[in-house]
């Protein structure tokens, strides 16, 4: 087919023989097809033929296009490869190093695409959309990792990429980011470019809202950037030579230097409170359960939610990960506890027992058993067997609702937290409460072990945060400063800081050796 291709005659300014192996690299190194208009931009450029012979170029490629109609797909404006096998045959005769009529490297040819794109202003329609896009990923493909960072760092590329793309666009804008962050780059180039990438990460779930305007929010959100900030400097320089196409608000009080945001990234996408997370070991996902009745499983990478498992009918409580980070078990309002597959969302067994709202999950570090803490009319706390869902014991002590478990690494103890105003510690092999720690005024509403396994950390309604001594049962610290009920705490594996998160909208870092809060952080 190909060999025939070649020696079709053609009565245009190029043969096949020339059009076809142009067409198809390009072809080849591109990403998801090109416009028609594109193909004839870039042979032209290539043969270098004057412009004013560009329908002869025009009338070559359609040719060939024809000829090869039943095995290019048209798409989206766009011309690809329609079976995948015609596709390696082209690489193999044209592209591929060993090929029989090799043509250029794999840089060479994505320098060549890189040139197009940088035309992008004066395009139109898909081959405008294809360029911006692709721009930055091509150049890093050619060598040209100084010209990718000039180009991100550019608002006008940005403003023109959102205004042409949208929304759904504004994740792609992040991995580029991500990819040039990694590269070769001269000092200040690579200043400008972590500026510009904490600025978009920043920014991110504003600019992928529904019902806004992208290009405006960007607008409004890099002029306020700071004084000195080149995201802010180029959004005025980009202002002085064009005018907004829609109404934007200029923030008249910016920062005088950037200020850098402790948020990394904000996740948007349940429609309700977010009631609990859980980590990853690889620190790239995250799982959240809401009430909204969803779990949802994150990407921290680009703030993308991977997948959305729905099954509970009530309020999602507590989520735990096991170790394989493949499944999760989830406590919820309707009374039930569940075991999700995070790779198909399948829920693989539904969990029942409790007669009241499920409050608080913990995982065995076997992955068999899991331990909840019952709310509401129930107060109890359960063991359960993964494999075959049943409930292996019943641990009944607290007076009011069992708000938080949490389990030792040996198994074998445990530690639960209640509306009691209680903290309680378990044998699980016997069922015994070994002791009970009071001192907090008011309900426990979160449980933190050390790795340890001899102190804990307990956030209260009370607004305050205590370590205990779980063999004395002493109250070694009293951490205070929240205004408002201490909702969760989480203890780095140093066992020297805490993490407290609270019901007045701030998070706490504490030293627990000295009692002093480190950093306030501020933003929900």
């Amino acid at each position: 087919m190909l060999r025939r291709l070649e020696s079709d005659p053609a009565h245009a300014a190029i043969p096949p023989a020339t059009s076809v192996p142009l067409i198809f690299g390009f072809l080849a190194h591109a990403h998801g097809g090109l416009p028609e208009a594109a193909i004839v931009d870039l042979v032209q450029a290539e043969v270098k033929l004057e412009a004013s012979r560009r329908r002869e170029v025009a009338a070559s490629v359609a040719l060939v296009l024809r000829q090869l109609r039943p095995y290019l797909a048209h798409r989206e404006g766009r011309v690809d490869f329609f079976y995948e096998s015609f596709h390696l045959a082209a690489e193999q005769r044209y592209i591929r190093p060993a090929a029989e009529l090799p043509v250029r490297s794999e840089a060479a040819w994505h320098d060549a695409l890189a040139n197009w794109c940088t035309k992008w202003e004066r395009l139109e329609g898909a081959s405008q959309r294809y360029a911006l896009r692709w721009l930055p990923t091509h150049q890093l493909a050619a060598g040209r990792a100084t010209d990718a960072a000039a180009v991100v760092t550019d608002f006008g590329y940005h403003h023109a990429r959102l205004e042409s793309l949208g929304a759904n666009d504004v994740l792609e804008v992040t991995r580029d980011f991500a990819v040039l962050v990694r590269a070769e780059l001269p000092a200040d180039r690579r200043e400008a470019v972590e500026t510009w990438q904490r600025f978009h990460d920043e920014i991110t779930h504003f600019l992928r809202r529904s019902g806004i305007r992208p290009e405006v929010e960007l607008m409004q959100k890099a002029y306020a950037h700071a004084d000195t900030s080149p995201v802010t400097r180029g959004a005025e320089a980009w202002l002085e030579g064009h005018e907004s196409k829609h109404w934007w608000v200029r923030k008249l009080a910016r920062p005088r230097e950037v200020v850098r945001n402790p948020c990394l990234r904000v996740l948007e996408g349940h429609t309700s409170s977010v009631m609990s997370v859980a980590l990853h070991a690889d620190g790239r996902r995250l799982v959240t359960g809401s009430s909204d009745n969803t779990v949802r499983v994150w990407d921290l990478d680009t703030g993308t939610c991977l997948r959305t498992l729905k099954g509970h009918t009530g309020w999602v409580m507590s989520v735990a990960l096991h170790a394989d980070g493949r499944r999760a078990v989830t406590g919820s309002f309707d009374n039930t506890v569940r075991v999700w597959d995070l790779d198909t969302g399948a829920c693989l067994r539904t969990l029942k027992g409790h007669t009241g709202w499920v409050m608080s999950v913990a995982l065995h570090a076997d992955g068999r058993r899991a331990v909840t803490g019952g709310g509401y009319e129930d107060n109890t706390v359960r063991v359960w067997d993964l494999d075959t869902g049943a409930c292996l014991r019943t641990l009944e002590g607290h007076t009011s609702m069992v708000n938080s478990v949490a389990l030792h690494a040996d198994g074998r103890r445990l530690v639960s937290g209640s509306s009691d105003n209680t903290v309680q510690v378990w044998n699980l092999d016997s069922g015994e409460c070994l002791r009970t720690l009071q001192g907090h005024t008011k309900g426990v509403d979160s449980v933190a072990l050390h790795a340890d396994g001899r102190r804990a950390a307990t956030g209260s309604s009370d607004t305050t945060v205590r370590v205990w001594d779980l063999d004395t049962g002493a109250c070694r610290r009293t951490l205070e400063g929240h205004t408002d009920r201490v909702g969760s705490v989480a203890l780095h594996a140093d066992g020297r800081r805490a993490v407290t998160g609270s019901y007045d909208n701030t998070v706490r870092v504490w030293d627990l050796d000295t009692g002093a809060c480190r950093r306030t952080l501020e933003g929900h």
